[in-house]
């Protein structure tokens, strides 16, 4: 039971981690609300306990099920492949296109997603060893088809989401007298997208 014990601080101490990190990255998106992210580890830890104490199942399929959805969707597809290998990948590997591309961003929410890639591959490792000492061998399996399933339709979805995509907005002035300038310059642009799209036929 000691063993069984430890591995379940590994894995949520891991998660936690992963969260944490997670909801650091996020305040660059969405400011300080994403830090009451972290209520979920408190949500798991309850989890844990309610396990501890009574041994129900439900307890530990529900803190299963949100670890995979932490890993897999914090972890593998935001943190890794959307974070870590788009910020490495066409850098080590220019010649593929696999690469979602991004514009600059900010050193603190590029190193958070190579941290929480980090947390997530430790909280696979010690959940999967949490799973295996509690003899839950179907909750396991169920686990990692979920992580690998959702991970694969995260990529994919990423990629086709960011290929080739190539935003341009531009502030020019519509109305007083440098109304010719700002309407030249939006045909410009207008003219320039028209050259990239491709042409069907």
């Amino acid at each position: 039971m000691n063993t069984t014990h430890r591995f379940a601080k590994l894995s949520y101490f891991a998660l936690a981690a992963a969260i944490f990190f997670t909801s650091l990255r996020h305040v660059y998106r969405f400011g300080a609300p994403a830090l009451l992210f972290n209520l979920i580890s408190v949500a798991l830890l309850l989890l844990l306990l309610w396990f501890r104490s009574s041994q129900r199942p439900v307890a530990i399929w529900l803190y299963t099920l949100i670890g995979a959805w932490v890993v897999t969707g914090f972890g593998i597809v935001d943190g890794l492949w959307a974070g870590a290998l788009t910020l490495y990948g066409r850098y080590f590997f220019p010649a593929l296109r696999i690469f979602p591309r991004s514009a600059p961003r900010p050193f603190g929410f590029e190193a958070t997603a190579i941290l929480v890639s980090a947390a997530s591959v430790f909280a696979m490792v010690w959940g999967y060893r949490f799973m295996r000492a509690t003899k839950r061998l179907l909750l396991a399996i169920v686990s990692i088809v979920l992580v690998i399933g959702g991970s694969a339709f995260g990529i994919v979805r990423k990629s086709v989401r960011n290929d080739d995509v190539v935003r341009i907005g531009v502030i020019v002035p519509t109305h007083g007298p440098a109304a010719p300038f700002g309407r030249a310059f939006v045909r410009a642009v207008e003219m320039a997208k028209s050259d990239r799209t491709p042409r069907r036929g």
